[in-house]
């Protein structure tokens, strides 16, 4: 624990202070166990906390990258990261701020509920060509012109 302390800061590390920081270490790891038998879930965690502490040094790899290695998909690994990061008020560069969240989320709820969301409009499209497809060759031709 010195030894890394000592690399951080530069400084030799205080009786009091090594305590303070293993007591705080503990809780960080503690709160990434999700339970003693889920050793996969208690991985996927530390490794996103690293990811979010120290990304250059991972070399900063894709979610899809890391779920395709636990088969987890990367919206699962982004809903981790968002917990981690609200959990320790953390800051990951790449990722939205929540208000931003919220707010898109907003606007397409309130799209949705207008009926013009970008879902909506390609299931009355796909209905619409449907329609077409039942009329014969002939009858389409004599219909266009």
């Amino acid at each position: 624990m010195e030894a890394i302390v000592a690399k951080v800061d530069g400084e030799p590390l205080q009786q009091a202070e090594a305590r303070e920081l293993a007591h705080t270490l503990g809780q960080v790891f503690r709160s990434c166990v999700s339970s003693p038998t889920d050793l996969r879930g208690t991985a996927i965690r530390l490794l996103m906390l690293c990811l979010i502490l120290c990304p250059d040094y991972m070399g900063s790899p894709a979610l899809s990258r890391i779920g395709a290695v636990f088969g987890v998909t990367r919206q699962a690994l982004s809903k981790i990261n968002l917990w981690i990061q609200a959990k320790f008020n953390l800051r990951y560069r790449p990722s939205k701020l929540t208000t931003f969240r919220l707010h898109y989320r907003k606007a397409q709820l309130l799209a949705v509920k207008r009926g013009n969301h970008a879902s909506q409009i390609v299931k009355r499209r796909k209905q619409q060509k449907g329609g077409r497809k039942n009329v014969g060759r002939k009858e389409w031709r004599d219909r266009a012109g």
